[in-house]
């Protein structure tokens, strides 16, 4: 007796319990469970579901598909790893010496690329643009490419970026407004003084998208 099978008293009532489950389970459950056709489509439900988790996984971002997320679509997972190595290029840069602006023997100039700035409230953008800009381009890349920033202050102490070592060892050439033309240098600063930012606006894009710009052709416009 006590070398017995101790789970034989079970069985019984194992039987009992699944004559019950059987009788008290409705028909079509019973033979979704049981029967060739039942497992097939409990299957093809089953992977209907993954495929479904795997679709919401990868097209989450894309705003034409039926698994478009809002809520995590807009997320910053890119930008911000992009962000973080702009802004170690511009550290880099104000701690080097070396020049990585405009060459003593460089390729002819195929993209011209123009920046004009003006002081923002707290965060000065412009670093994280033009060290987003930047950052990653092979040396050959960069002699093609001629930079152009424009200081937009009648006072260009103004802005916190104009004296970091940065701007100039990265940039060819960093243009401020011309105070000889006094007449045009007046309609500046009274834009300013009146933050009439669209005029101004309208003025400082295409000086700032000129390559080879003298201080004489700057007071012509």
């Amino acid at each position: 007796m006590n070398n017995a099978n101790p789970f034989a008293k079970l069985i019984p009532y194992v039987t009992l319990w699944i004559r019950r489950v059987r009788s008290n389970t409705p028909v079509y459950v019973y033979r979704l469970l049981t029967t060739v056709t039942g497992r097939t489509f409990l299957a093809f439900i089953f992977f209907y579901l993954l495929l479904a988790q795997g679709c919401k996984h990868a097209f989450y971002r894309d705003p034409t598909s039926a698994f478009f997320d809002s809520s995590r679509a807009y997320k910053h997972i890119y930008s911000l790893q992009r962000q973080r190595q702009a802004d170690l290029f511009i550290q880099a840069a104000n701690s080097s010496s070396a020049t990585h602006g405009i060459q003593v023997s460089r390729p002819a100039t195929t993209m011209c690329l123009g920046i004009a700035t003006v002081e923002r409230p707290g965060e000065q953008y412009v670093r994280s643009a033009f060290g987003s800009l930047m950052e990653g381009l092979a040396e050959d890349e960069r002699k093609h490419i001629y930079t152009v920033v424009l200081i937009g202050h009648t006072n260009p102490e103004h802005h916190p970026i104009y004296h970091e070592p940065w701007l100039r060892t990265l940039s060819d050439k960093v243009l401020t407004y011309d105070t000889a033309r006094k007449e045009q240098f007046n309609l500046l600063l009274k834009w300013e003084q009146e933050k009439d930012y669209r005029r101004k606006a309208i003025f400082d894009t295409p000086i700032s998208s000129m390559p080879a710009f003298s201080p004489e052709q700057l007071g012509s416009r």
